[in-house]
């Protein structure tokens, strides 16, 4: 159902009508390759299918860097499918190689990037235009009349509290 929904609704354009929005496209499919081959083996128990899984999500991390939470991912996966069963331990070792790669892949960024300490210059209006693009997507999707390839945040005020409420309905919505 959420396929076909975001399949006719033009909430997100940039990942198919902009080149750059490749990694979108990329991090996805890898990041849902990796999912499957996660769950397979969680059934099946096969090695190959947890080594692709490794694979997949350092594809994902390279594709673009929102796939950092896929150890996330996996612990739900692991929950899902213990189903009340007790926990088993050795499950919740698996997460560790993914948390070793998304390590490893942060170093190797910042080495490489220069990137500078992201909470030295992080201040509260971060947040809240954190918050209002959440909320300005929500709206977004719920009154999809004026669809554009690219919504650019500073044409929507930062202290608009309509894309607050909209944040709010979204996280309201998730949660249910």
């Amino acid at each position: 159902f959420i396929s076909l929904f975001f399949s006719l609704h033009p909430a997100h354009v940039e990942a198919v009508s902009w080149i750059s929005g490749r990694t979108d496209l990329l991090s996805a499919f890898f990041i849902f390759s990796a999912g499957l081959l996660f769950h397979l083996y969680l059934e099946k128990e096969k090695k190959a299918y947890y080594l692709f899984s490794l694979v997949c999500f350092s594809l994902a991390l390279l594709s673009k860097e929102n796939s950092v939470l896929f150890p996330l991912a996996a612990v739900f996966l692991i929950n899902a499918q213990m189903k009340g069963e007790g926990i088993r331990g050795k499950n919740y070792l698996l997460i560790l190689p993914l948390v070793a790669i998304d390590i490893g892949y942060l170093i190797l960024h910042r080495a490489f990037t220069g990137m500078q300490n992201m909470l030295e210059n992080f201040s509260f209006t971060d947040i809240l235009l954190i918050i209002k693009t959440a909320g300005v997507y929500t709206k977004i999707i719920f009154t999809p009349f004026f669809p554009a390839p690219y919504y650019s945040m500073q044409q929507f005020e930062l202290y608009s509290g309509q894309y607050y409420a909209y944040f709010i309905i979204g996280m309201l919505l998730m949660v249910l």
